[in-house]
């Protein structure tokens, strides 16, 4: 592993061989959890052997040694969150027990609800489309909470 030591401070995520100037940044709870997050996508991917980043091993907890350039952590985590989910859904499916195994009865899946009937849009007036033949630029549903 090509560790960076830069006063008495470990790069756990330098990847390159040239040595950097840059300060070493020591983890803290919620970027050791986004690196953890990143290493499970890392671990997943078929070209795992070949990774330049098969020989990173991250602490379990923060410390006063370990730590990351913030070059070398932004290149880490750069993982597409749509890879994260697919990560957590296939652990999620190997975790999740069958139907049959279950000591009680599955529950049957909620009917889903739609909250904006009734609700006037706040980008353009309410109307019909059947009779209205006009559409609209932006929809009429907000892009960000489905309301």
């Amino acid at each position: 592993m090509d560790n960076l030591i830069t006063s008495d401070k470990i790069c756990v995520l330098h990847t390159g061989t040239e040595p950097s100037l840059a300060n070493v940044i020591l983890f803290q709870d919620l970027t050791l959890k986004k690196c953890q997050e990143a290493e499970v996508v890392h671990k997943a991917r078929s070209n795992w052997a070949t990774s330049i980043y098969k020989n990173v091993v991250l602490p379990s907890t923060p410390n006063i040694i370990l730590g990351y350039h913030s070059k070398c952590y932004a290149k880490y985590t750069a993982v597409p969150s749509t890879a994260k989910k697919a990560v957590v859904q296939q652990t999620e499916s190997y975790d999740t027990p069958s139907a049959e195994a279950l000591p009680f009865p599955a529950a049957e899946p909620l009917e889903e609800v739609n909250l904006n009937i009734g609700r006037q849009s706040l980008r353009s007036k309410s109307t019909n489309t059947d009779n209205d033949k006009s559409s609209h630029v932006f929809p009429t549903v907000c892009l960000f909470c489905d309301k």
